[in-house]
């Protein structure tokens, strides 16, 4: 690097006359240590990114799928109610002919009582 100075790591000599690290080597090493764990903390933030961009993209996807399918129910409740509406008249419709049936059907039935009894007569 340019314009940056490193002083060289000063070593004291052990008892056994190995050389020990200093304060500064024993840092050197923990920041490196740091750096080495931030990069793969990183690396985990990129993976939770991506991750959380395909779920935002699934869940769009799905929320457009619901759209649809709310619409597809909406679609058919309104054809249901037709349907079920023109159901109602037709039954209306019977309903009525039912009753001038029963009504004939009484007549017939008087008429009928009438001619028997005029048979047995």
């Amino acid at each position: 690097m340019i314009g940056l100075y490193t002083p060289p790591a000063q070593m004291v000599a052990s008892s056994e006359g190995q050389p020990e690290p200093t304060a500064s080597q024993g840092t050197t090493k923990e920041l490196d240590s740091v750096r080495a764990e931030n990069q793969g903390l990183k690396k985990q933030v990129m993976q939770v990114t991506t991750a959380s961009q395909s779920t935002t993209k699934e869940l769009e996807a799905l929320r457009d799928d619901n759209q649809g399918l709310l619409v597809d129910v909406n679609t058919a409740s309104q054809g249901t109610n037709t349907e079920l509406n023109a159901l109602r008249a037709e039954n209306q419709g019977l309903k009525t002919q039912v009753m001038q049936v029963t009504t004939a059907s009484q007549g017939t039935t008087t008429e009928l009582n009438a001619l028997r009894a005029e048979n047995q007569a």
